[in-house]
């Protein structure tokens, strides 16, 4: 029976460094490594919901794994060939920006792009509620989606006279 030890923090910095030399990044996934993307999931899980798993993130241990260049906030995007790729926020904005090249306009509809769609909805939810403990809105990142000419309002949550009026 083989036992698995728990590892310090600091054993984990040396693993995500590693990491992060031979793949350039740190998006750790199971495909890659199954129990450091565990650790990964673990540690946002434990910053923006305390008291919620076993582990306990200190301002230190943000610090360090900033320094390291740690995404906080990554979304899972299914591909048509169902393959999880995490993105992160700068990247979602990147698609967000080639959306409005090719569309014109930020409305994005499952139709269109059903992952950037669903990313939107996440985004106005974690606006709408700061403390649900999903993604974290920022006022950099408020300000970047925003001078993108991104909508708060969906169609959706829209009046018929504020639709019109586009």
């Amino acid at each position: 029976m083989e036992y698995v030890t728990t590892r310090s923090f600091e054993e984990r910095i040396e693993q995500l460094t590693a990491f992060k030399e031979v793949h350039g990044h740190l998006h750790v996934t199971n495909a890659l490594d199954k129990q450091l993307a565990s650790y990964c999931r673990q540690m946002r899980q434990a910053r923006w919901k305390p008291n919620s798993g076993r582990l306990n993130v200190t301002e230190e241990k943000i610090m360090a794994l900033d320094e390291l260049g740690f995404e906080w906030n990554v979304q899972l995007q299914h591909t048509h060939t169902n393959v999880r790729i995490l993105r992160s926020f700068e990247e979602r904005i990147e698609q967000l920006t080639a959306f409005k090249e090719v569309h014109g306009h930020l409305r994005v509809t499952r139709a269109l792009d059903k992952n950037l769609a669903d990313f939107c909805v996440r985004m106005r939810e974690a606006h709408r509620k700061p403390d649900s403990g999903g993604m974290m809105m920022t006022e950099e990142r408020i300000k970047a989606v925003e001078e993108l000419g991104f909508e708060w309002e969906s169609a959706r949550t829209r009046s018929f006279e504020q639709l019109v009026e586009q």
